[in-house]
């Protein structure tokens, strides 16, 4: 599935792309020319394999909300994504899981809840790195303990 490639409303200052399961590709077309858009919200589209190169483009964009997208969500990692280098310019990046979603519906601060999404989503990050550090570890003593009779 692809998006129409006819020209975008010049003026759009919003973007909201949902549940688009079978959505591949974003269009090189939607970044031409929007200098007004200032958000663009990617929600449920697992379909989505990157982001269009023209984003780095998008000088006025401040917000960009990656929600459901696990594609997505690997490529967009800080430093470490395919994608990182497009949207390393924009100045407030959300990029998680769909549970986070119900706390952005009941702040009236967006600013505000966008900052602390990005805090818990990369400390749930940090948070599930450490474990499976952990996890690692357990296991090899497990192992160990299997193999030294000494130890039983």
């Amino acid at each position: 599935m692809e998006l129409s490639n006819e020209p975008f409303n010049l003026a759009l200052e919003h973007l909201c792309i949902n549940r688009c399961a079978e959505l591949e590709s974003l269009p090189e077309q939607l970044c031409e020319g929007l200098c007004s858009l200032r958000t663009i919200d990617i929600v449920q589209c697992e379909g989505l394999r990157s982001l269009p190169e023209g984003i780095r483009q998008l000088t006025s964009l401040g917000v960009l909300t990656i929600r459901g997208c696990s594609t997505l969500k690997k490529r967009c990692e800080e430093q470490t994504g395919e994608d990182w280098d497009k949207i390393a310019h924009i100045p407030k990046l959300l990029i998680c899981c769909l549970f986070l979603l119900p706390i952005l519906l009941i702040s009236p601060n967006l600013n505000m809840t966008l900052s602390l999404l990005v805090t818990i989503t990369q400390k749930a990050e940090k948070l599930s790195t450490t474990l499976e550090q952990i996890k690692v570890v357990l296991e090899d003593a497990e192992k160990k303990q299997d193999t030294n009779d000494s130890i039983k």
